[in-house]
């Protein structure tokens, strides 16, 4: 629920015909205003993705808008021109966008050595402990841990057997705020078991 506060909002002044723009991220949604409220409500009805719509009426101080977006967890993928993020995958949960911190992951493990599948199952759960309140998403990835590296920029190929680990993913907003880590939206998908 959003308050519908207009830039430049007068309460008393000529108010009519003001207009809320909403983005739709998700692959359905929809938004209404003042919904069970003391006026009657207005609605954009269904918003289909990547589209704005429009909530037009004459708002006044205290309107609300209900926003209820569809919130989906998806595997997002880059286009192949985009070499930074070639085979690799971010998660996003309808508008959110997840990424892995390394205060998450067991020790010597790092964010670039996890590996998702497109079969990866993350779960929804609401954590109140992690800044006062979110949702993170939590399922099973793989690490493929390369032992030492120093001193050496190549190397011969040598097989890694993935290990299971538990994954816990928190919104891209919120890292950073848990002491010194290193982080990652973008993580290696793993197409062996497509």
């Amino acid at each position: 629920i959003l308050p519908a506060v207009e830039p430049g909002f007068q309460p008393g002044g000529k108010n009519t015909g003001n207009t809320k723009r909403i983005e739709s991220s998700s692959a359905t949604a929809s938004a209404s205003a003042n919904p069970g409220g003391r006026m009657p409500p207005s609605t954009a009805g269904k918003m289909p993705a990547a589209t704005y719509h429009e909530l037009r009426r004459a708002w006044k101080s205290g309107d609300i808008i209900d926003l209820d977006l569809q919130m989906n967890t998806e595997l997002i993928e880059s286009n192949p021109l985009v070499e930074e993020t070639l085979g690799q995958v971010a998660v996003k949960r309808g508008p959110v966008v997840y990424c892995l911190e390394s205060v998450d992951l067991p020790k010597g493990v790092k964010p670039l050595d996890v590996t998702l599948s497109a079969n990866t199952k993350l779960r929804a759960r609401y954590d109140q402990r992690l800044l006062g309140g979110a949702v993170v998403l939590e399922g099973t990835a793989h690490a493929r841990t390369n032992a030492n590296w120093s001193g050496q920029l190549y190397r011969e190929l040598k097989p890694v057997k993935p290990t299971p680990i538990k994954l816990r993913l928190i919104p891209y907003s919120l890292w950073a705020n848990r002491g010194v880590s290193e982080m990652s939206v973008w993580l290696p998908l793993n197409r062996s078991d497509e």
